[in-house]
């Protein structure tokens, strides 16, 4: 039987129960896991500001993948390694950005921030961001005033995550962005798109984390349950998918469990 060296779960809809919470199974098996010298990589598009505490002071988690892979966090060391935004293709579309009536968030330095113009209940449910996702942006991410002069001023930007009032716009906007190139482009939810360096992605940063680590591909496992997995569900030896998988997920995945995340992945 195989033995894996290397398990990398997405967190919402994964890992996280629907109260956003790791169970007690699921806490226990990490555990178990780490105690047979496996190493347990949460791989999620939250920044780290936005992560659980549970799974930030675990003792059985060394390494965190975040924004969509595109940094890699290592708590022991308390370092950081980022795959960002080329900074004139971000510029460029920030500037594009205005063409259209969407919410950003922008993800740097591990916290993610919005328009503080924004950041209020009427204008998430106009670009129609669920209760559950709205609830936890007051949670986790930081208000800015003058938010245009804020994003031109970053530097190292992970990811920029977008949600659009009307599907065309969103259609438009992702159809300049390929021709432009040099990006990624992934979604966990309608009318979202997530923007980030064409070398980012949960796949290609598990990769590089089981090359760093001396660890095969075939030795790897991953687990997800929406497109902005697909990359990784393909990266890892064995992709698997949870059973409240998106359809293309489920597709791509060599296993699908017959459980959800609420029934302890």
């Amino acid at each position: 039987m195989q033995k894996y060296k290397l398990i990398s779960s997405d967190l919402d809809c994964t890992l996280l129960s629907s109260d956003m919470t790791v169970s007690r199974e699921n806490e226990a098996a990490i555990h178990t896991i780490t105690q047979k010298g496996v190493h347990f990589v949460p791989n999620t598009g939250r920044t780290l500001c936005e992560i659980p505490e549970s799974i930030k002071q675990s003792p059985d988690i060394r390494y965190i993948i975040y924004s969509n892979g595109a940094a890699i966090y290592d708590k022991e060391c308390g370092t950081v390694e980022g795959t960002y935004l080329p900074r004139d293709i971000y510029l460029r579309m920030i500037s594009m950005l205005k063409d259209y009536k969407a919410f950003i968030i922008v993800h740097t330095g591990g916290t993610s921030y919005v328009d503080a113009e924004q950041f209020n209940e009427e204008c998430m449910c106009h670009h129609q961001l669920g209760k559950y996702y709205r609830d936890f942006l007051f949670q986790t991410n930081t208000p800015v005033k003058n938010f245009q002069s804020f994003c031109e001023g970053l530097e190292e930007v992970e990811m920029i995550c977008i949600f659009f009032q009307d599907d065309e716009d969103c259609r438009h906007f992702t159809k300049r962005l390929n021709e432009a190139g040099g990006v990624s482009i992934v979604s966990s939810f309608a009318h979202n798109i997530e923007v980030l360096s064409a070398a980012a992605g949960k796949g290609n940063a598990l990769v590089r984390l089981a090359e760093r680590l001396g660890i095969s591909r075939e030795d790897t496992m991953s687990l997800g349950d929406s497109k902005n997995d697909l990359d990784m569900i393909n990266a890892a030896g064995i992709g698997i998918a949870v059973k409240n998988a998106w359809p293309i997920l489920r597709e791509n995945a060599d296993v699908v469990l017959d459980c959800t995340n609420d029934e302890h992945v």
